[in-house]
């Protein structure tokens, strides 16, 4: 992974995209705390495209999220009706997870696809096809596992069949939850890096093709959104509009940097709690002070111990069902610390072993 740090406009109300696609990556990710304008900026770029005479598409999960998404992106003043002979764009409904909309001057189409619906689109060719954007891919909750389990495959399978033999094809992700555990950076190995910065990740493979051996790169860069002081004060404005009262609280919890959690408890005294989590021939623990778990690696004690990990369940060493959830959700929002940096990653793949333990069953 190589990071470069972004310099943002502090006056600039809101994000856009210019940043993250002056890299040109096949693909593009963007995730940040909600209400910061990415929907806004990339429905700006695509609808440029399509009143230029290329196609693109916008995706959300299902059906519901999707048709929610086609009133956001065209209210009823821009679509072409008998009644209104001034609109610039043609609807056409295929199926409820398939719908278009033409730009009566260009020809160019912007389609509204469903992921969760992938397999209903396996036979789409669209030629002149420049973006592809997949609102929102990673939710607030995964209602249900399927969706975690499956999601990235759906995904996989949807790009294969729209690139086809589109070269200028590019996939952009948007996503309002700062979460670093789902499917898609599992895939590709896309780690918890801190905000304000773009990390440029690669895969790649090799490959005999009749006797020659190919290396295959795939290129993905990813922008985790710092938002700026003023965008901070629009957002809290926003909220209180909202009824959320714990404004604090949201701002902590979803602008702290994932990888600024190297800290020491600030009251050693504080005992240890009585239980231990065993990973990978070592055992970890922490300290609870100020709502926070302050984790380090300990020496083996005479307390119940635990794993995430298949791999290490002994006898006197036992599986802990919800652990892996409960980290995930504590280290999303910020509210573990680590005595070092290597305890972060024990702790970060204990996380990954919880999920993948869970997959399996």
């Amino acid at each position: 992974m190589k990071l470069r740090k972004i310099k943002y406009e502090e006056n600039a109300e809101y994000w856009t995209a210019n940043n993250l696609l002056s890299y040109s990556r096949p693909i593009s990710i963007a995730m940040s705390i909600r209400n910061l304008g990415k929907t806004y900026s990339m429905v700006k770029i695509i609808k440029k495209s399509v009143s230029e005479g290329y196609n693109c598409a916008w995706s959300r999960w299902d059906n519901k999220e999707l048709n929610t998404a086609i009133n956001d992106i065209f209210p009823l003043e821009e679509v072409y009706t008998k009644d209104n002979p001034s609109g610039e764009w043609g609807k056409t409904v295929i199926n409820k997870s398939c719908v278009f909309f033409t730009h009566i001057k260009s020809g160019g189409k912007l389609y509204f696809f469903s992921v969760k619906m992938a397999h209903k689109h396996k036979g789409t060719d669209i030629p002149n096809f420049v973006w592809w954007v997949y609102d929102e891919f990673i939710p607030e909750f995964y209602e249900n596992e399927t969706r975690r389990v499956t999601e990235f495959a759906k995904w996989q399978s949807m790009y294969v069949t729209l690139k086809r033999n589109n070269q200028n094809f590019k996939a952009v992700l948007l996503s309002n939850c700062l979460s670093w555990f789902n499917g898609y950076f599992d895939g590709w190995g896309i780690v918890p890096f801190p905000s304000g910065n773009i990390g440029l990740f690669e895969q790649s493979a090799r490959i005999n093709i009749n006797g020659k051996v190919q290396t295959i790169k795939s290129e993905i860069v990813m922008e985790n959104v710092k938002p700026t002081e003023r965008q901070i004060q629009r957002i809290i404005l926003d909220e209180v509009i909202r009824g959320n009262a714990d404004i604090e609280g949201y701002l902590n919890n979803m602008t702290r940097d994932n990888q600024t959690l190297i800290e020491q408890c600030p009251n050693m005294n504080i005992p240890l709690y009585n239980a231990e989590w065993y990973f990978m021939k070592r055992c970890y623990s922490f300290r609870e002070y100020g709502g926070l778990l302050y984790w380090i690696e300990v020496q083996p004690r005479n307390v119940n111990k635990w794993t995430t990990n298949k791999d290490d369940i002994t006898s006197e060493i036992y599986r802990d069902r919800g652990i892996g959830k409960l980290l995930e959700e504590y280290y999303d929002k910020g509210k573990m610390r680590f005595l070092f940096f290597f305890v972060e990653n024990a702790i970060l793949g204990m996380i990954n072993a919880s999920r993948q333990f869970k997959m399996r069953l």
